[in-house]
């Protein structure tokens, strides 16, 4: 039992130690890119390669391309925001990553 303790210190004071040096991940309404800037995932335009559909397991386009998506859960008045608000939420979840889909 000693040693458990012993042990759940040792991991405890580790852990401690080490997220001394994070920060808070603060993002800006800032739409430029950055450090972790992914508006580079974009495979302009937006439908070139056709519907999504189902094939077997796997969400894919209709040219065949494998496909996974990013998002985010909105709800209550979040689902229907006025256009400026919809603009600016779709342009910052663009720069990163959410929403975008991803060839696999």
């Amino acid at each position: 039992m000693k040693y458990a303790f012993l042990l759940g210190f040792l991991v405890t004071n580790s852990t401690f130690a080490q997220t001394q040096k994070w920060f808070p991940f603060q993002p800006k309404n800032d739409f430029r890119a950055g450090e972790i800037g992914l508006a580079h995932w974009l495979d302009a335009p937006a439908g070139k390669h056709g519907f999504v559909g189902m094939r077997a397991d796997k969400l894919v386009f209709e040219d065949g391309t494998p496909v996974q998506f990013w998002g985010v859960n909105i709800g209550g008045d979040g689902c229907y925001p006025e256009k400026e608000m919809a603009d600016g939420l779709a342009n910052y979840w663009a720069k990163y990553g959410i929403g975008q889909p991803s060839a696999k």
